[in-house]
Formats: structure tokens, C-alpha cells, sequence
């Protein structure tokens, strides 16, 4: 089947050939084999080709690189400036935005045996034929529907096809982070200024006809060979089934190790990297290490054994309905965070709660004290994933963490983040620690 061949019978095609299960495994290597690896197996041979064809394609002096940023967007003008499907030529690279939900479809195409050829995928980009997921106007809340270039809309804005078996693609390594220099040296983390000059939001103005009707953005300018080797880098980490893998939606698991948070398991560094050594006897450590080079990433700096605990509990079709006691774990996180759930704060409820127990504690916290928790705990999810540690190694690192994302720090950047709800996030999680220190 060809690309061409599956959107034309999408109706069909675009249903994902595995439901989640039902399982529960203790360790990283038991969750890997039982769950992770089922959708790998039966497709080792196409993703192999898909990755092939992504190698190729990422080197082509007229490629169009999918570009993974505001597909969530703010409403300050009256409609959602989401840019998913939206076009943007410099003077020597090109890229539109794109949804995660147009990678779920590389996946699907692969489950499918849809047989990728270089050729054909630039064609569909080139003649901005390529279906994608983006808002198509009819709630006309979104400005993308009038600048995107990609005709071709596709499914729904709220999820995409693995979401709708209970999946959910998780990166092993990060699309917007740690980019190893072209000459070596230190990884470069992208500053706020950075992505304003590689990847600008702009305005929906900025987007005018061409003379074939498309909705282009021309910037005239060129990027610098750094920046044009993370635009590429960005694509590949994006789209390339060497960098994903599918874990249970987060509704439908719980475990030890994100307990109470908004985080899918699939975020969490030893997971990831345990998947990443697997990939290499899978595919090859060669083929990974040509990978890594060209996606700007990394030696991994530590090896994990597999037998890291996770506890984690799935199940297939039940939101948050999970026997907590069928996962095996014994902590308390697994057993006790909707404990508070709905209650009001009172010494009661905290005493005797560890700090990575109090999640929900947490959030009667901030209620209590006039804070909106969904803001704050959002902000202590996002510092997690991009420090790479669990909810339970922040206590120890809470003190370092507010200076380090404070005004003065090394990570103000990233403090900055949403108008200072990290730095806020994290300031408030350590009144929270002394909170109870002091009970």
C-alpha cells in the first residue's frame, strides 16, 4: 500500500490493528516485554523502512520539515493561534507545523505495511497534498484555518488514531532539547530567543497567497548551518520511529512513579532509556548511533538494567478505574494519592504523608490559599520532564531547583515559562515541602 493508497480508504485504514490490554508488571523490563514490545515485533522490518526513507528524506536540498510547535495555542486575540498545517519558507529551508497527531499516522501507516517511498512523501509535501490534522473551521475558534497551507484536513484536533485504541507515542528523546553542536561541546538548550528566530510564531498576517492560492509565510532570510542542523534534527526526532514508542493513555494506567501527576510513564528518563538500548540490539547500535548523529543527540550517559520499578497498572477502556492493589505495588503512592481527593486541608490530612505521597495535598494546598492548583501543578509536571527526575527525587532537589529557575538563576529561560509559572511552580512546592516539615 502506498501513502496515496491509505488516506484514499482513511475511513478504513486509519483504525490501529491493537487495543490496549489489560496488564500490570513491576519492573521497566517486564513492562517492556509484556506491553511496549507488542507493538514493535510485528513491524521491526517496516520501521526499518520508514526510518530509511526519513534519513533520506531529511537530506534532500527541497525537503518540507515537519515542524512540532504551537499546535496548542493562546486565545488572546479571539481565536487559538495554533499554526498545525501552516507554511514557512526561509531562503534555504522550508517547514510547516504540524500536530503530534500526524506522527500517530507514520505509526499507523507502518502497522499497515504502507511502504514509504521518499519520492512520494516530497511529492505530497511539495504539492502541499499531504493530509493533516489541524482545525478545519468549523467552530472557527482557531486562525489556522485561514493561513494553513495543507488543504487536506484530516480526523480530529483532540486526538489522533492511537489515542482512540488507548494509546499513547511517547519520544524517547526530546524534539525541543538538548541539541549536541555540530562541532561537539556542550549540548545547546534552546532559548526563548533561539525559537523565536528559528521556528517564529508570527502573526496570521504574515501568511499570504501565493500564485496558486497556497497560504505561505516567506521569511528572507537565511539560517545559519547550526540552525538549519536543528531544524532537521527537530524533524527527525519528530517523525523518525527510532525516537517513539507506545505506552498506555494516561487514563488508562497508574504507577509508582508519576502517582497523582498528569504524566504519562512513557515521560519517564529510565523507561526511555531502557527502550533506547533495546532499540539498539533490535536495529543495530550502528544504525542508532548514524541516527543520533544526524538528530543532534547524544551518547546516553547512563545504562539502566530493566529492573527499575515502575508498578504500573493498565487497563483497556477504563479511565482511572484501576484496581490500585493489582499492580503489586506497595508503596504508598500507588494506594493513597486520590486519598485527599475532594477533601479540604487540614493537618489531619497531611500528617504522615511523605512529600512524593502529596500531590493531591498538594493541589488543597494552593486551593486553600486562593492558587489555581492546574496552573501550579502543570509547571511542576513540565519541570519533571525537563529535569528528568520523579516527583519523588524532588524533594532533594527542590532547594537547588528555585535557585537554578529563579531570576537570578542559570535556567531563568526556562523559569520564564508561561509567564513564570515554573519558577512560581516550584517556589510554591517548597512552601508546600515546608508546610509539612513543619506539621
Amino acid at each position: 500500500m502506498t501513502i496515496r493508497e491509505y488516506y484514499e480508504n482513511y475511513k478504513e485504514n486509519k483504525k490501529y490493528p491493537i487495543n490496549l490490554f489489560d496488564g500490570n508488571d513491576t519492573t521497566i523490563e517486564s513492562f517492556y516485554n509484556n506491553c511496549i514490545y507488542k507493538n514493535i515485533e510485528r513491524w521491526e522490518e517496516n520501521i526499518m523502512k520508514w526510518h530509511k526513507m526519513f534519513m533520506e528524506y531529511v537530506d534532500l536540498p527541497d525537503a518540507i520539515y515537519w515542524i512540532r510547535y504551537y499546535e496548542s495555542g493562546s486565545k488572546k486575540s479571539g481565536k487559538y493561534d495554533n499554526r498545525r498545517a501552516c507554511y514557512t519558507k526561509f531562503n534555504n529551508i522550508e517547514y510547516v507545523f504540524v500536530s503530534n497527531y500526524d506522527v500517530h499516522e507514520i505509526f499507523n501507516m507502518i502497522a499497515h505495511d504502507v511502504q514509504p517511498d521518499v519520492n512520494e512523501f516530497k511529492e505530497l509535501m511539495r504539492n502541499f497534498e499531504f493530509p493533516m490534522h489541524y482545525d478545519n473551521g468549523k467552530s472557527d475558534s482557531c486562525v489556522e484555518k485561514d493561513i494553513c497551507a495543507y488543504k487536506k484536513n484530516i480526523g480530529s484536533v483532540q486526538g489522533g488514531v492511537l489515542t482512540e485504541k488507548n494509546w499513547y507515542l511517547a519520544h524517547i528523546n526530546g524534539i525541543k532539547e538538548k541539541f549536541v553542536k555540530l562541532n561537539g561541546g556542550n549540548q545547546l538548550e534552546l532559548t526563548g530567543e533561539d525559537r523565536e528566530r528559528i521556528f517564529p510564531l508570527g502573526e496570521p498576517s504574515d501568511w499570504k497567497s501565493n500564485e496558486k492560492g497556497i497560504k505561505q509565510r516567506i521569511i528572507d532570510k537565511s539560517l545559519s548551518s547550526d540552525d538549519l542542523a536543528i531544524v532537521k534534527a527537530h524533524f527527525l526526532r519528530f517523525v523518525d520511529p527510532l525516537n517513539y514508542f507506545l505506552v498506555p493513555g494516561m487514563k488508562y494506567e497508574i504507577n509508582s512513579i508519576f502517582a497523582g501527576l498528569q504524566t504519562s510513564i512513557g515521560e519517564y528518563e529510565a523507561l526511555t532509556g531502557y527502550v533506547s538500548q533495546q532499540y539498539e540490539k533490535i536495529f543495530g547500535l550502528k544504525v542508532m548511533e548514524e541516527f543520533r548523529r544526524k538528530a543532534l543527540i547524544s551518547s546516553a550517559e547512563k545504562e539502566y538494567t530493566g529492573k527499575e520499578k515502575i508498578d504500573i497498572a493498565y487497563r483497556a477502556g477504563r479511565k482511572n478505574n484501576i484496581d490500585k492493589k493489582s499492580s503489586g505495588n506497595k508503596t504508598k503512592s500507588s494506594t493513597s494519592h486520590n486519598s485527599l481527593k475532594g477533601s479540604r486541608l487540614s493537618n489531619e490530612n497531611l500528617v504522615g504523608q511523605s512529600f512524593e505521597d502529596s500531590i493531591t495535598g498538594f493541589k488543597d494546598y494552593l486551593k486553600a490559599r486562593g492558587y489555581n492548583p492546574y496552573s501550579y501543578v502543570s509547571g511542576i509536571n513540565a519541570v519533571i520532564r525537563e529535569e528528568g527526575l520523579t516527583f519523588k527525587e524532588l524533594e532533594l532537589h527542590i532547594d537547588r531547583l528555585v535557585l537554578e529557575y529563579g531570576i537570578n538563576g542559570i535556567k531563568k529561560e526556562k523559569g520564564d515559562t508561561g509567564n513564570g509559572t515554573w519558577r512560581n511552580a516550584l517556589n510554591r512546592l517548597r512552601d508546600f515541602r515546608n508546610f509539612i516539615l513543619n506539621l
